[in-house]
């Protein structure tokens, strides 16, 4: 079937500026999962249709809250960094995949990053937009740990701002010669958006980018179990109740 605007091998809508490639099915996406079940990636979805044709990033803030968290061995979605992200007056962005990096070092146990962590995800506000498999992350020759994370349907529309999160999942029974000494930190090196015009940005330098040297705390169950309460300001409150 041809849709309206897309000619024979074009990529985009000429009317609309859409994309004009249909989904393709892929192994391990179910109908309707947002995430390979084989691989933990974002399953091909529907485009979202961004208005504008000339979005940018207006500010990006990190959450300074989100530093020296406690991670146990079985945790699951434990937040570990934080930004924030306002989109310009111009038009609606859909950051396409964050850039992250792991460093951890260790006087008398293990640096690899499996040997902590399982999984790494990305989250839209309560909304998870992406995700991948620790053991995917490529360990450079001084021993760093980094990745591209793709993100789906990760929209943020003109003159708005959007928090995202990443969190990891604990490696359960973690080793308690690995946590005594070890220092775990994480980077956010720079961040892939596409406009309402299909052009796709990467960008490094905008507002706090890049977020470098966030403390991740690895810890014994027993340990991450005292139950702590935080509150930080936000520079775009709601009134609400709790």
């Amino acid at each position: 079937v041809t849709t309206p605007g897309c000619a024979a091998g074009a990529m985009f809508n000429s009317t609309t500026g859409a994309p004009c490639t249909a989904p393709v099915a892929t192994p391990g996406c179910a109908v309707g999962a947002m995430f390979n079940s084989m691989t933990g990636a974002p399953c091909t979805s529907a485009p979202t249709t961004l208005a504008g044709t000339a979005g940018t990033i207006s500010t990006f803030t990190k959450l300074s809250q989100y530093s020296g968290e406690e991670v146990s061995e079985g945790s699951k979605d434990v937040k570990v960094l934080g930004f924030e992200t306002k989109a310009s007056k111009d038009g609606d962005i859909s950051l396409n995949s964050l850039r992250l990096k792991f460093t951890t070092t260790n006087a008398s146990g293990s640096t690899r990053i499996t040997d902590y962590l399982t999984n790494v995800s990305v989250w839209q506000g309560s909304t998870k937009v992406g995700s991948a498999l620790a053991s995917d992350f490529n360990k450079d020759s001084s021993g760093v740990y980094s990745k591209i994370v793709t993100l789906s349907n990760a929209v943020v529309r003109a003159d708005t701002t959007q928090s995202f999160y990443v969190t990891v999942d604990g490696q359960s029974g973690l080793d308690s010669g690995d946590i005594d000494t070890e220092v775990m930190t994480i980077d956010l090196e720079n961040v892939r958006y596409a406009d309402g015009s299909g052009v796709v940005t990467t960008e490094a330098l905008t507002g706090d980018l890049p977020i470098t040297g966030v403390s991740i705390a690895m810890v014994s169950f027993a340990t991450s179990a005292d139950t702590k309460l935080k509150i930080s300001t936000d520079s775009t409150p709601l009134a609400t109740v709790v």
